[in-house]
């Protein structure tokens, strides 16, 4: 088994309010190349802020529509969905079996 990282930084928007946060992730599998991604999103089912701030898992398949364009629907352990509308610019090849993401507040 093969394991693939990223990082990366954000703001959420919770009640007129801006939280920063950290994200790294990991998949297992088969992960080549290197790439940049941008991603905007929605976070759903959240009515405190402190439940943003764990491990998410991949809740539906990744979508890649083509030119670097893809999405994805995570939840985590409080039942916070978070959908990902994300252009990548570079090459990625993931056929990884496991996705996670870890969100830290600042």
């Amino acid at each position: 088994m093969l394991l693939g990282g990223s990082k990366g930084r954000g703001t959420l928007i919770f009640k007129r309010k801006e939280y920063h946060f950290e994200v790294s992730g990991v998949s297992a599998g088969l992960n080549v190349g290197a790439s940049t991604m941008t991603a905007v999103g929605e976070v759903y089912d959240m009515k405190d802020v402190a439940k943003f701030a764990v491990t998410y898992t991949q809740l539906d398949a990744s979508v890649a529509l083509g030119g670097g364009v893809g999405g994805q629907q995570l939840q985590n352990e409080n039942g916070v969905i978070m959908t990902l509308h994300s252009r990548t610019q570079g090459l990625d090849l993931n056929l990884g079996k496991v996705s996670g993401l870890t969100v830290t507040m600042d």
